[in-house]
């Protein structure tokens, strides 16, 4: 799934459990299912309309696909049901479809592995969970970044975001091996639509997605940090 670019419960546990964080690691998977189970319109029900809402990349255009809840051998299922056109995109949708893989409700599975924030729930037409539209996070263009020490950073294809759990990050594509430390402080971030802010620590995971050129890197801080910059 390394299309899905907006951090999801699983995801954020599996930051935490490489920098060794066995709480941060329990809350984010505690903390996703909570979110889902105690939703006003959990459990899933017959007809319901789930659509998973990925997020572009440099080689990858953002695209969707929907799953309707359907009766199975073994209780709800999803089918999918539409896609965005083009035969790019078939062989990736259906990735959720059939019996949910944890055994239980058929949204468990796309609400810890893609993250509510992507996705989309309609029952008998009406929208009860729209995770992008209420989501804080920006879509943006290329966003730069100092850290302490001088070291500056382009990132592109660059998003900002609030996590589960009171956290923020700052996404985005930069050259492969880029040297970085798993943790800095941010002297300035310039990001489009947003004024320059600081941070003063942030962690930072860097991975590659089989790119020879490319790496993704997620700069976070604990929600509320930001402090305004004064204009350059």
């Amino acid at each position: 799934m390394d299309w899905i670019r907006s951090a999801s419960p699983l995801e954020q546990a599996d930051h935490a459990k490489r920098r060794r964080d066995i709480v941060g690691e329990l809350d984010a998977i505690m903390s996703g299912a909570r979110s889902l189970s105690t939703a006003p319109w959990y459990p899933a029900r017959v007809g319901d309309l789930l659509t998973v809402h990925y997020e572009g990349a440099p080689d990858m255009p953002a695209w969707y696909e929907t799953y309707e809840v359907r009766p199975g051998a073994g209780g709800l299922e999803l089918h999918l049901t539409d896609r965005t056109p083009g035969e790019e995109f078939a062989d990736l949708a259906g990735f959720f479809a059939g019996p949910d893989e944890c055994g239980g409700d058929p949204f468990t599975t796309p609400w810890m592995e893609a993250g509510p924030r992507v996705l989309t729930i309609v029952r008998d037409g009406v929208t009860v969970h729209d995770g992008p539209r209420h989501t804080s996070g920006i879509a943006t263009g290329p966003a730069a970044v100092e850290f302490d020490g001088g070291r500056l950073v382009t990132l592109l294809g660059a998003s900002l975001l609030d996590l589960h759990g009171g956290r923020t990050q700052l996404g985005g594509w930069v050259d492969h091996d880029t040297p970085l430390p798993f943790s800095a402080a941010v002297v300035r971030a310039q990001v489009p639509g947003r004024a320059p802010f600081s941070v003063p620590r942030a962690t930072l995971d860097q991975f590659n997605d089989g790119s020879d050129s490319r790496d993704f890197l997620k700069i976070q801080w604990p929600t509320g940090q930001e402090t305004p910059c004064p204009p350059a």
